[in-house]
């Protein structure tokens, strides 16, 4: 999983160093690295640097597939992205889940003193109150008109929301785009700052962004892994020609993503590359030649070699 940086900055666990999204690595050897004040300036402002990091990605991966999760203003920066952006590697973006987000606007940015327990931008209020980004959250902003020409289009189409709903009906803070599928959470009690911050760990949330993430994936009932030849590997070297063969359950003729990773307990994934799998008559096979990961501790620290496969409804299927 990956983490957008408001700052654009992000750490890198292997130097402890801030790196640039020109720098990103496509793992998780970086995450955001920003504070909450970095909020502050916008919704557009952050859509570009998402879009930036988006971009980065697809051109580290070009088979990647991308779901993307975004909690409160951040729904309407992945929005605004999508409704002001046409670059092709947008459409590696599967699926948007917008949790709590004010999708229409909100006027609780107007509320005294509500607004500082509600919104993550409430530390803007060590700024000026009409920062950018209190204005962009007001329904008729410039920002939530843009939002509303997603309404209809085919973005829109993996478009979903999940929104708290306060046992008492007080407020509703996540207002989805219109028509849209929306998930109803209850939690929080009548507190509206704990409803906005539960939809993170409501169960009957995970669950229903598991289900959206996964709903369109391919089944994969037997992985096969072989040498070029056609013999089972039981032990890989480097420099071995590596074929993986797959037997699709919902899939018969098609072209998927996948995504191989060197998986390691004690250290971030190691990206080791991205193919395209041609499937024909629900088999599918791709190849190719095994290198070590280094983790910076040398050979004799990182022996394994495993691979993953993540494009599959069933999760993560290693062979070790």
């Amino acid at each position: 999983m990956l983490t957008f940086s408001y700052s654009g900055l992000y750490f890198d666990t292997i130097t402890g160093e801030e790196v640039t999204v020109g720098d990103h690595s496509g793992t998780g050897r970086h995450y955001a690295s920003y504070k909450k004040t970095d909020t502050c300036s916008g919704v557009a402002t952050a859509a570009a640097k998402l879009d930036q990091l988006v971009e980065r990605i697809v051109e580290l991966n070009p088979a990647i597939r991308i779901d993307i999760i975004s909690h409160s203003m951040g729904g309407l920066v992945t929005a605004y992205l999508l409704a002001t952006s046409d670059g092709e590697h947008l459409d590696h973006i599967a699926t948007v889940t917008t949790l709590d987000s004010p999708i229409q606007g909100t006027n609780l940015v107007d509320g005294v003193g509500l607004v500082d327990s509600v919104w993550d931008v409430s530390v803007c209020l060590s700024l000026p109150r009409s920062t950018q980004a209190h204005l962009d959250l007001l329904p008729l902003s410039s920002v939530v008109n843009v939002i509303s020409t997603l309404r209809g289009s085919a973005r829109a189409e993996t478009f979903y929301s999940i929104k708290s709903e306060l046992q008492f009906g007080a407020v509703s803070v996540g207002s989805p785009l219109p028509d849209e599928p929306v998930w109803v959470v209850k939690c929080g009690g009548n507190l509206p700052q704990i409803a906005h911050s539960c939809v993170w760990f409501d169960e009957a949330v995970l669950t229903a962004i598991s289900g959206l993430v996964n709903q369109n994936l391919p089944v994969v009932h037997r992985l096969r892994w072989t040498s070029d030849s056609g013999d089972e590997i039981q032990v890989i070297d480097r420099g071995e020609t590596v074929r993986l063969t797959a037997v699709f359950g919902n899939i018969q003729d098609s072209v998927v993503g996948v995504t191989i990773y060197e998986v390691d307990p004690d250290s971030p994934d190691d990206f080791v590359i991205a193919l395209e799998m041609k499937i024909i008559d629900g088999v599918g096979s791709v190849k190719w030649v095994a290198e070590y990961q280094s983790d910076f501790f040398g050979f004799g620290g990182d022996p394994e070699y495993k691979f993953v496969i993540l494009n599959t409804s069933s999760g993560e299927l290693v062979v070790r």
